[in-house]
């Protein structure tokens, strides 16, 4: 896994609260015995995904096709970028939209080359423009607080 998820973070800070100070990931999961008719083929990879697609939401939870044994991951997070907004303008922020799926439309493309060379006179990471996509997206938008 190369993330801890809400329900890890809720549950050490619950352990922690109680001293249990030693305890710095707990994750839940399903497992799912499969019973098929005797005599039936076993489920090929396209059945498996099928099953699974039907069974957890691809949002929060992952599947894995054998048991995790450890948290650790051999995961290599991307390094940071800088984007050359001061210097290419829009062109930056059109490539790297393309490139992250940022989903900025004409309207963001605009303000955000404005803000970034305008106002705040710098170049933006791609974990700045990441958070901002995130920020606006309607899914992650939340309407009253």
């Amino acid at each position: 896994m190369t993330f801890s998820t809400a329900f890890s973070t809720n549950a050490v800070s619950i352990c922690k609260a109680l001293s249990l100070t030693e305890v710095t990931r707990l994750e839940r999961s399903r497992r799912y015995l499969l019973c098929l008719q005797p005599g039936s083929f076993p489920l090929d990879g396209s059945q498996l995904n099928d099953f699974a697609a039907l069974v957890h939401d691809r949002m929060t939870e992952c599947v894995y096709s054998s048991k995790l044994t450890s948290f650790r991951s051999d995961v290599v997070p991307e390094p940071v970028s800088v984007i050359p907004v001061m210097e290419k303008g829009r062109q930056a922020l059109e490539e790297i939209n393309l490139k992250m799926g940022l989903a900025f439309d004409e309207q963001d493309i605009k303000y955000y080359t404005h803000l970034f060379r305008d106002d705040i006179k710098r170049n933006p990471t791609t974990v700045q423009l990441f958070d901002i996509a995130q920020s606006n997206s309607e899914h992650s938008r939340h309407w009253f607080f």
